[in-house]
Protein backbone atom coordinates (compact mmCIF):
# COMPACT_ATOMS: atom_id res chain seq x y z
CA UNK A 1 0.00 0.00 0.00
CA UNK A 2 2.66 2.12 0.97
CA UNK A 3 4.46 1.58 -2.82
CA UNK A 4 1.30 3.40 -4.00
CA UNK A 5 1.70 6.32 -2.28
CA UNK A 6 5.45 7.28 -3.10
CA UNK A 7 5.89 9.33 -6.22
CA UNK A 8 7.41 7.97 -9.18
CA UNK A 9 10.76 9.12 -8.57
CA UNK A 10 11.63 7.93 -4.96
CA UNK A 11 10.84 4.79 -5.85
CA UNK A 12 13.35 5.41 -9.27
CA UNK A 13 16.04 6.84 -7.10
CA UNK A 14 19.07 5.24 -6.56
CA UNK A 15 20.45 4.78 -2.83
CA UNK A 16 23.30 7.01 -2.59
CA UNK A 17 26.18 5.05 -1.08
CA UNK A 18 27.90 6.90 2.11
CA UNK A 19 31.39 5.84 2.69
CA UNK A 20 32.19 3.75 5.73
CA UNK A 21 32.20 5.08 8.78
CA UNK A 22 34.53 4.56 11.20
CA UNK A 23 32.51 2.89 13.86
CA UNK A 24 31.02 1.05 11.23
CA UNK A 25 34.80 -0.56 10.55
CA UNK A 26 35.81 -1.06 14.35
CA UNK A 27 32.64 -3.23 14.94
CA UNK A 28 33.06 -5.25 11.86
CA UNK A 29 36.69 -5.96 12.23
CA UNK A 30 37.40 -5.12 15.85
CA UNK A 31 39.74 -2.56 15.27
CA UNK A 32 41.29 0.70 17.54
CA UNK A 33 43.07 2.79 14.85
CA UNK A 34 40.88 3.76 11.56
CA UNK A 35 41.61 6.31 9.49
CA UNK A 36 38.89 7.65 7.36
CA UNK A 37 40.04 8.49 3.88
CA UNK A 38 37.04 8.16 2.25
CA UNK A 39 34.93 11.24 2.49
CA UNK A 40 37.69 13.98 1.41
CA UNK A 41 37.26 15.09 4.98
CA UNK A 42 39.69 17.26 6.88
CA UNK A 43 42.06 15.43 8.54
CA UNK A 44 44.14 18.34 10.47
CA UNK A 45 40.48 18.83 12.68
CA UNK A 46 38.61 21.84 13.02
CA UNK A 47 39.66 25.41 13.11
CA UNK A 48 40.26 26.28 16.52
CA UNK A 49 38.74 29.91 16.63
CA UNK A 50 35.62 27.96 15.37
CA UNK A 51 35.22 25.82 17.88
CA UNK A 52 35.29 28.42 20.58
CA UNK A 53 32.74 30.11 18.46
CA UNK A 54 30.55 27.11 18.32
CA UNK A 55 31.07 26.37 21.84
CA UNK A 56 30.34 30.01 23.42
CA UNK A 57 27.04 29.58 20.64
CA UNK A 58 25.91 26.21 22.18
CA UNK A 59 24.73 28.36 25.11
CA UNK A 60 22.30 30.00 23.38
CA UNK A 61 20.50 27.31 21.32
CA UNK A 62 17.58 27.91 23.01
CA UNK A 63 17.27 30.92 20.44
CA UNK A 64 16.47 30.07 16.93
CA UNK A 65 19.52 31.15 14.68
CA UNK A 66 19.33 34.62 12.36
CA UNK A 67 17.35 32.99 9.44
CA UNK A 68 19.46 34.23 6.67
CA UNK A 69 22.89 34.75 8.02
CA UNK A 70 23.50 38.17 7.55
CA UNK A 71 27.00 38.57 9.51
CA UNK A 72 28.30 35.91 7.75
CA UNK A 73 27.00 37.10 4.40
CA UNK A 74 28.89 40.32 5.36
CA UNK A 75 32.11 38.57 5.65
CA UNK A 76 31.98 36.99 2.68
CA UNK A 77 30.84 39.61 0.78
CA UNK A 78 33.89 42.20 2.14
CA UNK A 79 35.99 38.75 1.42
CA UNK A 80 34.55 38.46 -2.47
CA UNK A 81 34.58 42.32 -3.54
CA UNK A 82 30.42 41.71 -3.91
CA UNK A 83 27.28 42.70 -2.16
CA UNK A 84 25.45 40.75 0.64
CA UNK A 85 22.88 40.31 -1.53
CA UNK A 86 24.21 38.29 -3.34
CA UNK A 87 25.16 35.51 -1.52
CA UNK A 88 22.95 32.83 0.07
CA UNK A 89 23.59 30.35 2.79
CA UNK A 90 22.90 26.74 3.02
CA UNK A 91 23.12 23.71 4.63
CA UNK A 92 26.07 22.48 2.97
CA UNK A 93 26.82 23.40 -0.46
CA UNK A 94 24.60 20.08 -1.30
CA UNK A 95 21.11 21.81 0.22
CA UNK A 96 21.65 24.86 -1.91
CA UNK A 97 21.94 22.41 -5.00
CA UNK A 98 18.75 20.72 -4.27
CA UNK A 99 17.40 23.80 -4.36
CA UNK A 100 18.79 25.11 -7.83
CA UNK A 101 17.13 22.03 -9.01
CA UNK A 102 13.79 22.97 -6.88
CA UNK A 103 13.62 26.39 -8.61
CA UNK A 104 15.20 25.79 -12.15
CA UNK A 105 14.39 22.17 -13.61
CA UNK A 106 11.25 21.61 -15.22
CA UNK A 107 9.75 18.21 -16.19
CA UNK A 108 11.68 17.64 -19.58
CA UNK A 109 14.58 19.99 -19.20
CA UNK A 110 17.91 18.76 -20.06
CA UNK A 111 21.05 19.71 -17.73
CA UNK A 112 24.68 19.16 -19.20
CA UNK A 113 27.35 17.32 -16.85
CA UNK A 114 30.31 15.95 -17.36
CA UNK A 115 31.21 11.94 -17.07
CA UNK A 116 32.27 11.15 -14.61
CA UNK A 117 31.26 13.92 -11.82
CA UNK A 118 30.04 14.61 -8.53
CA UNK A 119 26.76 11.90 -8.23
CA UNK A 120 24.44 13.86 -6.44
CA UNK A 121 23.74 16.27 -9.47
CA UNK A 122 22.16 12.94 -11.00
CA UNK A 123 19.68 12.66 -8.51
CA UNK A 124 18.60 16.34 -8.12
CA UNK A 125 18.43 16.18 -12.34
CA UNK A 126 15.71 13.00 -11.90
CA UNK A 127 14.23 14.40 -8.39
CA UNK A 128 12.69 17.26 -10.72
CA UNK A 129 12.04 15.28 -14.03
CA UNK A 130 14.64 16.71 -16.16
CA UNK A 131 16.96 15.04 -18.76
CA UNK A 132 20.55 14.01 -17.93
CA UNK A 133 22.59 14.77 -21.05
CA UNK A 134 26.14 13.41 -20.18
CA UNK A 135 29.55 14.59 -21.88
CA UNK A 136 32.30 12.37 -21.48
CA UNK A 137 36.04 13.51 -20.14
CA UNK A 138 38.76 14.26 -22.53
CA UNK A 139 41.22 11.07 -22.22
CA UNK A 140 42.91 13.17 -19.25
CA UNK A 141 40.01 13.53 -17.40
CA UNK A 142 40.11 17.40 -18.45
CA UNK A 143 36.85 19.14 -19.73
CA UNK A 144 35.52 18.69 -22.87
CA UNK A 145 34.58 22.31 -22.86
CA UNK A 146 33.75 21.92 -26.95
CA UNK A 147 31.66 18.86 -26.64
CA UNK A 148 29.87 20.79 -24.03
CA UNK A 149 29.07 23.77 -26.38
CA UNK A 150 27.77 21.06 -29.01
CA UNK A 151 25.98 19.38 -26.60
CA UNK A 152 23.65 22.46 -25.82
CA UNK A 153 19.75 22.44 -27.59
CA UNK A 154 16.96 24.28 -27.47
CA UNK A 155 16.00 21.92 -24.43
CA UNK A 156 19.18 22.63 -22.46
CA UNK A 157 17.95 24.43 -19.20
CA UNK A 158 21.33 23.93 -17.08
CA UNK A 159 24.67 23.13 -16.71
CA UNK A 160 27.02 21.38 -13.86
CA UNK A 161 30.04 21.88 -13.42
CA UNK A 162 32.15 20.40 -10.87
CA UNK A 163 35.64 22.11 -10.56
CA UNK A 164 37.94 21.08 -9.15
CA UNK A 165 36.18 18.08 -10.56
CA UNK A 166 35.05 15.25 -8.06
CA UNK A 167 35.94 12.61 -8.11
CA UNK A 168 38.74 13.28 -10.53
CA UNK A 169 40.74 15.77 -8.23
CA UNK A 170 41.36 17.31 -11.99
CA UNK A 171 41.00 21.13 -12.23
CA UNK A 172 40.08 23.12 -15.36
CA UNK A 173 41.98 26.09 -16.88
CA UNK A 174 40.47 28.56 -15.61
CA UNK A 175 40.84 30.96 -18.52
CA UNK A 176 39.13 28.09 -20.67
CA UNK A 177 36.38 27.92 -18.22
CA UNK A 178 35.97 31.37 -18.06
CA UNK A 179 36.09 31.63 -21.62
CA UNK A 180 33.32 28.56 -22.02
CA UNK A 181 30.92 30.77 -19.72
CA UNK A 182 30.80 33.42 -22.37
CA UNK A 183 29.85 31.39 -25.07
CA UNK A 184 27.02 29.51 -23.23
CA UNK A 185 23.47 31.29 -24.50
CA UNK A 186 22.51 33.43 -21.99
CA UNK A 187 19.68 31.89 -20.71
CA UNK A 188 21.14 28.97 -19.76
CA UNK A 189 22.06 28.63 -15.88
CA UNK A 190 25.51 27.98 -15.31
CA UNK A 191 26.33 26.36 -11.97
CA UNK A 192 29.89 26.20 -10.91
CA UNK A 193 30.52 23.96 -7.47
CA UNK A 194 33.57 24.82 -6.26
CA UNK A 195 33.70 22.90 -3.08
CA UNK A 196 37.49 22.44 -3.82
CA UNK A 197 38.64 25.34 -5.35
CA UNK A 198 40.81 26.35 -2.19
CA UNK A 199 42.90 23.79 -3.15
CA UNK A 200 44.23 25.21 -6.26
CA UNK A 201 47.61 25.47 -5.89
CA UNK A 202 47.83 27.48 -9.09
CA UNK A 203 49.21 31.15 -8.69
CA UNK A 204 46.48 33.68 -9.58
CA UNK A 205 43.71 30.83 -10.08
CA UNK A 206 40.50 32.50 -10.59
CA UNK A 207 36.98 31.35 -8.95
CA UNK A 208 33.94 31.73 -10.88
CA UNK A 209 32.64 34.51 -8.41
CA UNK A 210 34.52 37.19 -10.92
CA UNK A 211 32.31 35.53 -14.16
CA UNK A 212 28.84 36.62 -12.09
CA UNK A 213 27.09 39.51 -14.13
CA UNK A 214 23.78 41.26 -13.57
CA UNK A 215 23.02 39.93 -17.01
CA UNK A 216 23.85 36.51 -16.99
CA UNK A 217 22.56 33.10 -15.25
CA UNK A 218 26.22 31.97 -13.40
CA UNK A 219 25.83 30.80 -9.81
CA UNK A 220 28.49 29.44 -8.07
CA UNK A 221 28.42 26.93 -4.88
CA UNK A 222 31.31 26.69 -2.13
CA UNK A 223 31.37 25.25 1.33
CA UNK A 224 33.25 25.26 4.66
CA UNK A 225 33.04 21.43 4.63
CA UNK A 226 36.58 20.93 3.11
CA UNK A 227 39.52 23.76 3.93
CA UNK A 228 37.74 25.05 7.47
CA UNK A 229 36.64 21.41 8.45
CA UNK A 230 33.10 21.85 8.99
CA UNK A 231 31.79 18.92 7.60
CA UNK A 232 29.64 18.09 10.20
CA UNK A 233 28.64 21.48 10.88
CA UNK A 234 26.65 22.00 6.90
CA UNK A 235 27.63 25.11 6.29
CA UNK A 236 27.83 26.29 2.37
CA UNK A 237 26.78 29.18 0.15
CA UNK A 238 25.75 30.44 -3.13
CA UNK A 239 26.90 33.23 -4.94
CA UNK A 240 24.95 34.62 -8.18
CA UNK A 241 24.15 37.94 -9.27
CA UNK A 242 21.21 39.56 -7.21
CA UNK A 243 17.77 38.17 -9.30
CA UNK A 244 19.01 35.05 -9.11
CA UNK A 245 19.46 34.74 -5.04
CA UNK A 246 16.25 37.10 -4.68
CA UNK A 247 14.37 33.54 -6.02
CA UNK A 248 16.44 31.21 -4.51
CA UNK A 249 15.64 32.60 -0.89
CA UNK A 250 12.05 32.18 -2.00
CA UNK A 251 12.46 28.69 -1.94
CA UNK A 252 14.97 28.36 1.20
CA UNK A 253 13.38 26.65 4.98
CA UNK A 254 12.62 29.33 7.73
CA UNK A 255 16.39 28.95 8.74
CA UNK A 256 19.18 28.85 6.60
CA UNK A 257 21.49 26.64 8.95
CA UNK A 258 22.27 26.16 12.08
CA UNK A 259 23.22 28.18 15.28
CA UNK A 260 26.72 26.18 15.89
CA UNK A 261 27.11 26.63 12.17
CA UNK A 262 26.97 30.12 11.43
CA UNK A 263 29.42 31.06 14.21
CA UNK A 264 31.75 28.81 13.51
CA UNK A 265 31.84 29.85 10.16
CA UNK A 266 32.20 32.92 10.95
CA UNK A 267 35.12 32.79 13.25
CA UNK A 268 36.98 29.83 10.43
CA UNK A 269 37.20 32.84 8.06
CA UNK A 270 39.16 34.91 10.50
CA UNK A 271 41.55 31.66 10.82
CA UNK A 272 44.53 31.90 8.30
CA UNK A 273 46.28 29.84 10.61
CA UNK A 274 44.59 26.67 10.35
CA UNK A 275 43.41 27.15 6.60
CA UNK A 276 47.22 27.61 5.38
CA UNK A 277 48.31 24.51 7.55
CA UNK A 278 45.38 22.64 6.08
CA UNK A 279 46.76 23.41 2.41
CA UNK A 280 50.14 22.78 3.51
CA UNK A 281 49.52 19.56 4.23
CA UNK A 282 47.30 18.64 1.74
CA UNK A 283 49.82 19.71 -1.01
CA UNK A 284 52.47 17.30 0.82
CA UNK A 285 50.71 14.69 1.43
CA UNK A 286 49.31 14.89 -2.22
CA UNK A 287 52.91 14.64 -3.42
CA UNK A 288 53.76 12.42 -1.32
CA UNK A 289 50.83 9.83 -2.80
CA UNK A 290 51.16 10.90 -5.75
CA UNK A 291 54.87 10.45 -5.58
CA UNK A 292 54.57 6.97 -4.23
CA UNK A 293 51.83 5.30 -6.06
CA UNK A 294 53.56 6.43 -9.15
CA UNK A 295 56.85 5.06 -8.11
CA UNK A 296 55.00 1.80 -8.31
CA UNK A 297 54.12 1.73 -11.62
CA UNK A 298 50.43 3.00 -11.77
CA UNK A 299 48.77 6.16 -12.89
CA UNK A 300 47.81 9.00 -10.64
CA UNK A 301 45.68 11.82 -11.92
CA UNK A 302 47.29 15.45 -10.96
CA UNK A 303 44.71 16.43 -8.37
CA UNK A 304 43.92 19.80 -7.31
CA UNK A 305 42.04 18.73 -4.46
CA UNK A 306 42.11 17.51 -1.23
CA UNK A 307 41.97 13.51 -2.61
CA UNK A 308 44.01 11.21 -5.83
CA UNK A 309 42.25 9.66 -7.76
CA UNK A 310 44.27 6.69 -9.30
CA UNK A 311 44.17 3.77 -11.68
CA UNK A 312 45.34 0.91 -9.34
CA UNK A 313 44.53 -1.67 -12.23
CA UNK A 314 42.72 -3.52 -9.59
CA UNK A 315 39.01 -3.55 -8.99
CA UNK A 316 38.23 -0.05 -6.82
CA UNK A 317 35.10 -1.65 -4.54
CA UNK A 318 37.58 -5.49 -3.74
CA UNK A 319 40.39 -3.17 -2.87
CA UNK A 320 38.40 -0.42 -0.24
CA UNK A 321 37.07 -3.57 1.02
CA UNK A 322 40.00 -5.73 1.75
CA UNK A 323 41.97 -2.00 2.71
CA UNK A 324 39.48 -1.96 5.81
CA UNK A 325 41.24 -4.88 6.95
CA UNK A 326 43.84 -2.94 7.67
CA UNK A 327 41.70 0.22 9.47
CA UNK A 328 42.10 2.34 6.28
CA UNK A 329 39.18 3.58 4.59
CA UNK A 330 38.95 4.86 1.24
CA UNK A 331 36.23 5.01 -1.91
CA UNK A 332 35.14 2.42 -3.66
CA UNK A 333 32.24 3.42 -5.96
CA UNK A 334 34.26 4.92 -8.91
CA UNK A 335 35.63 3.55 -11.95
CA UNK A 336 38.98 3.93 -10.38
CA UNK A 337 40.23 4.17 -7.12
CA UNK A 338 39.77 7.52 -4.96
CA UNK A 339 41.98 8.21 -1.54
CA UNK A 340 41.33 11.30 0.62
CA UNK A 341 44.78 13.24 1.53
CA UNK A 342 45.32 12.46 4.85
CA UNK A 343 48.04 13.41 7.54
CA UNK A 344 51.40 12.08 6.92
CA UNK A 345 51.04 8.94 9.42
CA UNK A 346 47.94 8.22 7.59
CA UNK A 347 49.45 8.68 4.40
CA UNK A 348 52.13 6.27 4.84
CA UNK A 349 50.01 4.11 5.99
CA UNK A 350 48.06 3.95 2.98
CA UNK A 351 50.93 3.26 0.63
CA UNK A 352 52.32 0.47 3.36
CA UNK A 353 48.86 -1.25 2.79
CA UNK A 354 48.70 -0.84 -0.92
CA UNK A 355 52.25 -2.31 -1.38
CA UNK A 356 50.67 -5.09 0.49
CA UNK A 357 47.82 -5.89 -1.28
CA UNK A 358 48.63 -4.69 -4.84
CA UNK A 359 51.67 -7.27 -4.63
CA UNK A 360 48.99 -10.25 -5.19
CA UNK A 361 47.67 -10.89 -8.32
CA UNK A 362 44.10 -11.10 -7.41
CA UNK A 363 42.11 -9.61 -4.19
Amino acid sequence: MIEQLVKDYVKAAPVYKLGATIESVQKEYGLTEIYKLGSNENQLGVSPLAIKAMVEAAYQVNYYPEGKGIALREKLAKKFGIKMEQIMITEGGSVGLIWLGEVFIKEGDEVLICKPTYGAYQGIIRRNNGKIVEVPLNDDLSMDFEGMLGAITDKTKMIMICNPNNPTGVAADDKELYEFIKKVPKDIIILVDEAYIQFVDKPGYMSMISAIRDDNTVIVVQTFSKLYGMAGARVGYLVSNQEIIKYMQRIANFFCTNKLALAGAEAALDDREFAERTLQLTKEGRDYLTKEIEAMGYKVYPSQTNFIYCDLRTDPYELSEEMKKYGVIIRGNFELTRITVGLPEQNKKVIEVLKKLLKKEKL
